[in-house]
């Protein structure tokens, strides 16, 4: 849908005529529609599964994420081996299905290359730009 912004046109018109700021969105849109070139993207995505009364795990959902997944996802495999401990015997192995893996290096790798690539076809930096990621650990939107 992204690629066809008719579409995306088409199907925010209803909304963009009781919301201001999604309005003064597809204004914007609609000026600079053909002026820019879209030439890669970055798309990090979070999948969503739920455990059926077999036991069996069913994906239920694709999202796509927002930069600030990064410093919570590390989070969630002692979520993930707690639930695993508590509610599953051992058939299940909680080393196996949740990793302590770190993904906030990744995170932050992938921002890097896409601020790289973003810049280098842009022909260069006017003044050495600065990519910062910042994570505050207080922080969580667990329920």
């Amino acid at each position: 849908m992204l690629k066809n912004i008719d579409k995306v046109y088409e199907v925010l018109e209803p909304l963009s005529k009781t919301d201001t700021f999604i309005k003064s969105l597809i204004d914007v849109s609609k000026a600079t529609k053909g002026s820019f070139h879209q030439f890669g993207y970055l798309g990090i995505l979070r999948t969503d599964y739920m455990i059926t009364p077999e036991k069996q795990a069913k994906l239920v959902e694709i999202n796509t994420v927002a930069s600030g997944l990064g410093s919570i996802s590390d989070k969630m495999g002692g979520l993930y081996k707690w639930l695993i401990n508590k509610f599953y015997d051992d058939q299940y192995s909680a080393e196996k299905l949740a990793s302590d893996s770190s993904n906030i290096e990744n995170f932050v790798y992938a921002f890097h290359q896409a601020f790289e690539l973003y810049f280098s076809c842009q022909g260069g930096f006017k003044k050495k730009p600065i990519l910062a990621y910042m994570i505050d650990y207080e922080e969580a939107n667990i329920c």
